[in-house]
């Protein structure tokens, strides 16, 4: 009889034997699929995030940059008079922005202002040697008067630095200009004093003209009496009289022309504004012009043509003032070109005009629109 042990046996060794291959089988797949996502990590570029170098000299912002294992791309130098020479102005990719190791970060940095050639602006008025100076990109510095009786008011005597010298861009040119002779009354120790007395000797000789010119028109045609205009309009001539002289004094005004706005560059704009001031002729006004940049804003001194300045024993805060006082003509016309700069990139959008008596805030304010182009 055969022993039927061994036939049953084979079956469970078999079986035994696939488990052992199917457990080696899956150590094995997962030990694979371990091995290759190690090599991929490995394999991947790791991310960094980009730091902030604005502001930071070039060597520091490459030793920065190398450290987060970066390095420094494409430089681009800008002039930028409000910054070192060398910093970084700005940067891309931005900082806090995720990139791979080895990423190229471009940098704009600022570089020195060119040197311009001052022009000669000797023997100009006042108001076309700042147009000079402006579109040579300088400025203006301190005005000295110098009484001349040889030349006219307002022309200009000497600059510095002079005429040739190369200056830095936005360096601002102080002035010598002519102003009228002090009168020869005697002096009362008061330059200011003489010097308004000069304006209204001045002002005394165009009325003088104006008479005579008046009086040539008057004898073309004689003027009518009060008392004939009174029976004309059945007023008695006292009445005619009284109606014919003015009671009250015209409040103060301001007048806008023009007033347009040039991008030079991104955040940098120049302001061009003209127009016309009036103010009682016996009262002292203080006018200044304004434009709006963000949140901010900033106040100067327009070339008032024939009326006066801020003198060195006066308030410092009128320099940013051009000043009617007594004996300056009432009516005067006005410009200013002034450049803008704006730390938020964004444009001026408006501004205005104030005019207002010494001692007070109350007169006369006038806003205007800008849109730059």
């Amino acid at each position: 009889m055969v022993n039927d042990n061994n036939s049953h046996q084979l079956p469970d060794a078999e079986a035994a034997d696939n488990r052992r291959r199917w457990f080696l089988t899956t150590i094995i797949g997962i030990c694979v699929v371990v091995a290759a996502s190690g090599i991929i990590y490995l394999a991947s570029p790791k991310q960094e995030t980009v730091p902030d170098v604005r502001g930071r000299k070039l060597a520091q912002a490459t030793q920065q940059l190398q450290s987060s294992h970066l390095h420094v791309g494409n430089t681009t130098a800008r002039e930028d008079t409000a910054r070192e020479p060398d910093v970084v102005i700005s940067q891309y990719p931005p900082s806090g922005e995720r990139v791979r190791s080895g990423t190229a970060v471009d940098l704009i940095i600022a570089k020195p202002s060119s040197l311009i050639e001052v022009p000669t602006v000797t023997g100009q008025p006042l108001e076309a040697a700042r147009q000079t100076l402006s579109q040579h990109k300088l400025a203006v510095g301190n005005v000295e008067r110098q009484p001349r009786a040889d030349v006219a008011p307002d022309i200009v005597l000497e600059e510095h630095p002079g005429p040739g010298q190369t200056v830095a861009s936005g360096t601002k040119i102080d002035l010598v200009v002519s102003d009228l002779v002090p009168s020869a009354a005697p002096s009362s120790g008061n330059a200011a004093n003489e010097r308004s007395a000069a304006r209204q000797a001045q002002t005394k000789q165009n009325t003088n003209a104006t008479n005579t010119a008046a009086s040539t028109t008057k004898a073309k045609n004689p003027p009518v009496s009060s008392a004939a205009l009174g029976k004309a309009t059945g007023k008695t001539d006292t009445a005619v009289k009284a109606a014919a002289t003015p009671t009250t004094t015209a409040p103060p005004r301001v007048t806008i022309r023009s007033a347009s706005c040039t991008t030079i560059k991104p955040g940098e704009y120049k302001i061009d504004l003209a127009g016309d001031a009036y103010a009682a002729s016996p009262d002292p006004y203080l006018f200044f012009v304004w434009v709006a940049v963000g949140n901010n804003g900033t106040r100067w001194r327009p070339v008032c043509k024939s009326w006066s300045v801020l003198q060195p024993n006066e308030d410092p805060l009128w320099d940013v003032t051009c000043v009617h006082r007594r004996g300056d003509p009432s009516q005067t016309n006005w410009q200013t070109s002034r450049i803008i700069t704006s730390k938020n990139g964004q444009p001026p959008n408006n501004g205005g005009t104030s005019i207002f008596k010494m001692g007070t805030h109350s007169g006369s304010n006038l806003k205007f629109v800008l849109t730059c182009k």
